[in-house]
């Protein structure tokens, strides 16, 4: 089954990894800039995570130029 980039974000679900301990489902992405990261899917698809973290170092490195 072929996975589809969330809207709004640069992640991809690749696989369910289980429920955490407050019984949020925990998936494994794929982002864009190539890194996985392992996050609950209310915080993506609400749009609180938007990437594995490159998001937030490119926006700050810029912000420093």
């Amino acid at each position: 089954m072929k996975h589809e980039r969330i809207p709004g974000t640069r992640l991809t679900p690749v696989r369910f990894l289980g429920m955490n301990k407050g019984g949020k489902p925990v998936y494994l992405y794929e982002c864009d800039c190539g890194e996985e990261y392992a996050g609950r899917v209310d915080n993506v698809m609400s749009g609180n995570t938007r990437s594995c973290g490159c998001l937030r170092r490119e926006t700050t490195a810029a912000k420093w130029k």
